[in-house]
């Protein structure tokens, strides 16, 4: 069976790009082209305030996507170590599976065109307030 997608969550932690480097074997294989998907959720503006308060010019690393975009950054190379060639990164604000729906809903096909492979992160998904460290 030959895929055209694979798509895969990632949150930046290890389970997560267990799952990347599983979907970029599997894309590698088929010669599909690899979703990266992470969603991320808006800072408080108390919690805004406090992180630039304590970075100073600095903040911008802990707001908005860019804990989401590092996160793909990261994906990526587990994805490009695995095989992947045709990969493309997307940070979507919004609970993650929420997030993975809309990705699966943007990409999909018609059904007569064959179905896609997805596959998510293992475990229950967890999203996580941009700048939040993960959960032990």
């Amino acid at each position: 069976m030959a895929y055209r997608t694979v798509l895969v969550g990632t949150d930046g932690s290890a389970s997560s790009f267990r799952a990347v480097s599983a979907a970029a074997s599997l894309a590698a294989a088929t010669g599909a082209t690899l979703v990266l998907t992470c969603a991320y959720l808006p800072m408080r503006e108390s919690e805004r305030a406090a992180a630039a308060d304590r970075l100073g010019e600095l903040a911008y690393k802990v707001t908005g996507s860019t804990p989401a975009d590092d996160a793909l950054r990261a994906a990526r190379e587990h994805a490009v170590a695995a095989g992947a060639t045709d990969v493309v990164l997307t940070a979507d604000q919004g609970d993650a599976v929420d997030v993975l729906i809309a990705a699966a809903a943007r990409r999909s096909r018609p059904p007569s065109a064959g179905s896609d492979a997805r596959c998510p992160p293992r475990g229950r998904p967890r999203s996580r307030r941009a700048g939040s460290s993960p959960a032990p």
